[in-house]
């Protein structure tokens, strides 16, 4: 064997060996990108889930209370005198709607985390109407009527439906 045979193959065995690890590397790059898309696609999707699992929860104290203090204003336009133990349930009611704002700091927190912004100011539109129905819809205030309960309600729905619709976008990409 001559010095060149000796080289020739040197060469093969060092471009091979080249060429394999060039090879591994890339696929242990794609696999590990492959494995950080993965994870960061199913931590959105949690954190996704949960916002829509608190936006619900918030909104069926809010329908409930709402719901309740409808049938309380109707039956007094009927002359109907409340119970003590009747006032004190629209009271607890009206606190646990209350109690589920504090689920708007949660969710704001995973609209941020996930970058979506137009969900957050989505969020931040029906948090103010939310807060606004809680200003207004109070079952201890004779100023307010059926008519005005029926406006905020539809309002939050609408503004409800807005948000749901963008946290939904958010999945798709």
């Amino acid at each position: 064997m001559t010095w060149i045979e000796v080289s020739s193959d040197a060469i093969k065995i060092g471009l091979g060996a080249l060429i394999a690890a060039i090879s591994a590397y890339i696929v242990a790059r794609l696999n590990q990108r492959n494995e950080y898309i993965k994870a960061y696609l199913t931590q959105k999707t949690k954190k996704l889930d949960s916002t829509i699992e608190i936006l619900n929860e918030i909104h069926k104290r809010f329908a409930h209370y709402t719901a309740n203090v409808s049938n309380y204003f109707g039956a007094k336009q009927q002359n109907y005198t409340h119970t003590a133990n009747e006032i004190k349930d629209l009271d607890e009611e009206r606190e646990k709607f209350r109690k589920g704002f504090d689920g708007f700091i949660e969710v704001s927190g995973y609209l941020l985390s996930l970058g979506d912004l137009m969900s957050h100011e989505k969020l931040e539109e029906y948090r103010d109407a939310m807060d606004n129905a809680h200003i207004k819809i109070d079952h201890r205030d004779d100023n307010i009527n059926l008519s005005d309960i029926r406006n905020i309600v539809v309002n939050i729905k609408n503004l409800r439906r807005a948000l749901l619709l963008s946290v939904g976008k958010a999945y798709e990409v």
